[in-house]
């Protein structure tokens, strides 16, 4: 009741809730200018390799650097409506912010039903990546960054197995390369006495007997082992979720208490 009759009388002179008000500012103004280092990073990425055409859209899901720039410029137009529209106490910017935040937060629920509903199809999504990551993995620095951190930090090999790189033309069996029938450095298992780095330690090993993989090179693909890493750390990945739900949320409810601020002060006038 008290907090009511506070609302009323900060609205009959013309004032909106500041710790609302600022909250959303400093909030989006964070986001803002992490949405602004995105894009900049992904346009910077595909002017230096050249490769920002028509073409390379179609390779969308692939470049990580057309994913960079897409999620920068979403953030960066919707941070920067919600950031100006607190400052201002802009209702159009603030009901577009509001609007556009419920927007994605129900594709990202959808997106996560989704995902464990049709497990099998997005498993298949994933697989259908790494194979035409591995295809062009000489051919594009992001994506031969992305694989061999992948392949290192989840001591996997390929998308099924060791073999899907024989789709590669430099590590093919019939390749004339030094590196045919052979597979990336980080396919390797580490040497854990050694602090120098063999970029050349999958050279050739595929022309050995698959038994003789063992304590050369990971043999799991990459599929099964982002599986089980989610399956490992599902606590972690269910918080990190949550808390990004329930943020986005509570700043959809902030910008709500803020129009009705705004609409009641206008009502008074």
């Amino acid at each position: 009741m008290a907090n009511t009759q506070k609302r009323r009388a900060r609205q009959q002179q013309g004032q909106v809730n500041k710790c609302v008000k600022y909250s959303l500012f400093f909030y989006n103004f964070i986001f803002w200018i992490i949405g602004s280092l995105l894009l900049v990073f992904g346009i910077w990425g595909l002017v230096s390799k050249k490769n920002a055409n028509l073409d390379e859209i179609t390779g969308l899901v692939v470049d990580p650097m057309w994913m960079f720039v897409i999620l920068g410029a979403v953030i960066f137009v919707i941070s920067f409506a919600g950031c100006i529209g607190a400052l201002r106490e802009n209702t159009c910017l603030l009901k577009f912010f509001c609007v556009a935040l419920g927007f994605i937060v129900l594709l990202e629920i959808t997106a996560l039903i989704l995902a464990i509903v049709y497990k099998t199809e997005a498993d298949s999504v994933m697989g259908n990546w790494i194979q035409k990551a591995i295809n062009d993995y000489m051919d594009d620095p992001d994506i031969q960054f992305l694989l061999d951190n992948m392949q290192s930090g989840l001591r996997c090999c390929g998308a099924v197995d060791p073999n899907d790189w024989d789709s590669n033309r430099y590590f093919n069996c019939s390749s004339p390369a030094v590196s045919a029938c052979g597979v990336p450095y980080s396919c390797c298992v580490p040497d854990e006495d050694s602090d120098v780095v063999n970029y050349q330690c999958g050279y050739g090993v595929r022309r050995l007997p698959e038994v003789d993989w063992f304590g050369l090179i990971w043999i799991d693909g990459c599929n099964s082992a982002i599986s089980y890493w989610l399956l490992q750390n599902i606590i972690i990945v269910s918080v990190a979720i949550g808390v990004i739900l329930i943020v986005q949320i509570i700043s959809i409810f902030f910008v709500r208490y803020m129009l009705e601020d705004i609409e009641m002060i206008k009502a008074l006038w």
